[in-house]
């Protein structure tokens, strides 16, 4: 009798010890989600993830965490009448950069638009602007639905450097 409660008991532990570990095996690590989709975008309303940052973007202010603290800056371009094309997070060498493309309302009789290539940083607490260039432009088409004449992109990028990040947009360049 002793021998089957011993083993009873021994299974016992055995199989909460494997179940146990069976279930941290199954929990998926957090995942990054550094870009914005076309839904998110049309409604201005998007959460980023990169470690150690967990950052929700809207129309009016950008709220981003660490774990430890949470911040609130203001989102470039807020009106209403701006058109977010694109919007990443990435990781330079530590540097955690946001990087939005936002369409402006468009000015003159033939309603032009510009593309803005905006660039921020999240540093500790603070929202730092770095760049805020023009890199096209289209024309709106009164069309039912509207459409665009688009100019060819100017091509841009932003590249880590010993001591920095790179910017480029055509032929001006700078260092942030």
């Amino acid at each position: 009798m002793d021998r089957l409660v011993l083993f009873s008991l021994f299974s016992t532990v055995l199989v909460l010890l494997f179940g146990r570990a069976m279930t941290y095996a199954s929990v998926p690590a957090a995942k990054s989600h550094t870009q914005c989709l076309a839904k998110e975008l049309q409604r201005k309303d998007c959460e980023l993830t990169l470690k150690p940052y967990k950052v929700q973007l809207s129309g009016l202010k950008i709220t981003w965490s660490d774990g430890t603290w949470t911040s609130i800056g203001d989102a470039p371009m807020v009106e209403e009448k701006f058109q977010w094309e694109k919007v990443n997070f990435q990781n330079f060498e530590k540097r955690h950069i946001l990087q939005f493309w936002i369409w402006d309302d468009g000015k003159g009789e033939a309603k032009v638009q510009s593309l803005h290539w905006v660039v921020m940083e999240l540093k500790e607490k603070q929202l730092i602007p770095h760049i805020d260039k023009i890199v096209r432009k289209r024309e709106v088409r009164e069309t039912k639905p509207v459409s665009y004449t688009y100019d060819s992109l100017t091509p841009h990028s932003l590249k880590k450097i010993k001591g920095g990040l790179r910017w480029t947009v055509g032929r001006n360049a700078g260092t942030i």
